[in-house]
């Protein structure tokens, strides 16, 4: 939700699941085309297991063989889309395969959420390059995620949802999926221009937080402020993120102030978040890009 990017620079970060999309790891037929492809991918996922520092941490023979039976993951969740679809696997492997792993189901703590996405951030850096591990960790958890530090998280509340408000947050498909582990060497290289730091900080880490601030503890008047903020910082300085065809409509919302975007995900492509003053306008004006609502407040 928020924190994409800055995560990565120690910010804050708010991680909800979205419960529209849903994944599992099953044995199939390998003559199955998807089946085949998902399997190839999660060997591709052990290998590079067998070699990291989880090596001795997973049953590596009960692995091995559910993948010659046709192990796949069957998922709803698009790839490339910003919403966990590598997540939801790690997480799914962490829980099928894994000893000893970290026990939340009694007295969950912000020290066992650290480790396990300490853990998850090793993992899914394989898909990624660079990993927060707060996608699987919340696929994981199942509930909303406050990422205060490195050193603490906590199971958080949203705001209750209000039907009758006008005011909210939404999605739109940018109609092309991203490559999530380009994004992140793009980022990574801006830190190299001269005061780009020091404005990541002002203006993109800062109302993140801001963002995040005012969402867990309903205290909503800075919320349009801020979010324009982050979406101004992302038109002007992270451009590359921002799929070529929704530069316009970026701007538009900009100057409009009918709504505001934000990247979700690593950008390029995939799903963008929005946020608006007044939902049924900013769906009147983004209805082509199947425009839903997430969340009223």
């Amino acid at each position: 939700m928020f924190g994409e990017f800055a995560v990565l620079k120690n910010s804050k970060a708010l991680s909800i699941p979205y419960r529209r999309f849903n994944g599992r790891l099953k044995l199939g037929n390998l003559s199955d085309p998807y089946v085949k492809k998902s399997n190839k991918s999660i060997k591709e996922l052990f290998s590079y297991l067998l070699k990291s520092n989880q090596k001795d941490n997973f049953n590596i023979s009960q692995f091995d063989q559910d993948l010659n039976k046709g192990l796949f993951f069957e998922s709803t969740i698009p790839i490339g889309y910003g919403v966990g679809s590598s997540g939801a696997l790690v997480a799914a492997v962490y829980s099928q395969y894994f000893l000893d792993k970290i026990d939340i189901s009694n007295n969950p703590s912000s020290e066992k959420f650290v480790k396990l996405r300490e853990v998850f951030s090793e993992i899914e850096s394989y898909f990624h390059g660079q990993s927060s591990g707060m996608d699987p960790l919340n696929s994981y958890v199942g509930y909303p995620l406050l990422n205060n530090s490195k050193n603490e998280i906590m199971i958080t509340k949203l705001p209750i949802a209000e039907s009758d408000n006008k005011r909210g947050f939404f999605i739109i498909d940018s109609g092309k999926p991203s490559e999530t582990g380009n994004y992140i060497k793009i980022f990574t290289n801006l830190f190299s221009e001269n005061n780009f730091d020091n404005s990541f900080n002002k203006d993109f880490i800062s109302p993140t937080n801001d963002c995040i601030k005012s969402l867990i503890s309903c205290e909503f008047n800075s919320l349009p402020k801020n979010f324009k903020t982050l979406s101004r910082f992302t038109f002007d300085r992270l451009s590359p993120m921002i799929p070529q065809n929704f530069n316009e409509i970026w701007k538009i919302g900009l100057e409009s102030e009918d709504y505001f975007l934000k990247l979700c995900g690593s950008g390029g492509g995939g799903y963008i978040i929005g946020f608006s003053l007044n939902l049924q306008k900013a769906k009147e004006q983004l209805s082509a890009f199947n425009f839903k609502e997430i969340f009223r407040y």
